[in-house]
């Protein structure tokens, strides 16, 4: 019975959380996600005027492509854009299509057809053009980074691949873009976007009520007079590095400084043998950095610890 109750009330959970994820899209400016949730969210006027079963049918088979489509076309900083009106003008035709095709007899009876007997899907011609869809979006979330977008794909699509069709329409693909936004937003506020490391603003909140502990500082003196785009290049570099060997310390990221903070002073001599040793490459050309190591004030303010930095 519990079961029951929790089943039917994912409907009403999803169509709160497209809502969520539309209004989050809007405000982080991210109109992917804003079109695909709201492509869910339209979605559910099939149902308006649909029996349940005849708008699964139709959105098992539409919902992948528009989902797909939305996540392939071009994405603008903004939402209301010219080009955004043609996800506009996509989501209006799949409806008119979804108000003719999910009454129409024939079109029912074809999606009914069992391929696989043993499979209790609503559509296995649905399922068919989901596997299709769902590799070649795969191949494409990986070469272009965006695995996020293939797990949300598969989430949208999670009460068919389960056989839920007897149940109201529900996806959980709005609660994870709206975990995704969250996730994106600190990831922002509190990491640095060239060297991913922690920035100023988690220096700041991991000292607070921290004692005993050491600061220094890592610079290196070529990045400053360097033009912008091979300092961009090197800072990356030295990021992945100092992530790699350098795992068990704190390590902070203020423009192009790194901030280290620690219990003992032997991390002092592992940075210098390592950096002593390290020479990078740009535009074919070995470069070598010379850098410099210098303890900062522990007992003072944060601010007045960043004027040092500043004055160093």
């Amino acid at each position: 019975m519990s079961s029951l109750l929790f089943l039917n009330s994912l409907a009403m959970l999803s169509f709160v959380f497209e809502f969520f994820a539309l209004f989050l899209s809007f405000y982080f400016k991210n109109s992917r996600i804003f079109f695909v949730s709201l492509a869910l969210l339209c979605m559910r006027f099939v149902y308006v005027y649909a029996s349940l079963y005849q708008a699964h049918l139709f959105a098992c088979l539409f919902l992948p492509f528009v989902f797909v489509l939305f996540a392939l076309l071009p994405a603008s900083n903004l939402v209301f854009e010219k080009r955004n009106l043609s996800k506009i003008a996509i989501l209006i035709f799949v409806l008119i299509l979804g108000f003719f095709l999910s009454k129409s007899t024939n079109f029912n009876a074809a999606l009914s057809t069992k391929l696989f007997e043993n499979l209790d899907f609503v559509s296995d011609i649905g399922l068919v053009f989901f596997l299709v869809l769902f590799i070649f979006f795969l191949i494409w979330c990986v070469l272009k980074a965006q695995i996020y977008l293939i797990l949300a794909f598969v989430l949208s699509f999670v009460q068919f691949l389960f056989g839920l069709d007897a149940y109201p329409f529900f996806e959980f693909a709005s609660l994870f873009f709206v975990l995704y936004m969250f996730y994106h937003s600190y990831k922002i506020m509190y990491f640095d976007r060239v060297t991913k490391l922690p920035n100023q603003k988690s220096l700041k909140r991991y000292l607070i009520g921290l004692e005993n502990y050491k600061i220094f500082l890592l610079r290196f003196n070529e990045l400053e007079a360097m033009q912008e785009k091979y300092a961009l290049i090197l800072l990356k570099a030295i990021a992945r590095l100092l992530r790699k060997n350098f795992k068990n310390y704190k390590i902070f990221s203020l423009d192009k400084d790194f901030v280290f903070v620690v219990n003992d002073e032997l991390v002092l001599k592992q940075i210098e043998l390592f950096f002593s040793q390290v020479s990078f490459k740009l535009e074919n050309e070995k470069v070598i950095l010379s850098f410099a190591l210098k303890s900062l004030s522990s007992k003072v303010s944060f601010e007045k610890l960043l004027r040092e930095i500043k004055e160093l």
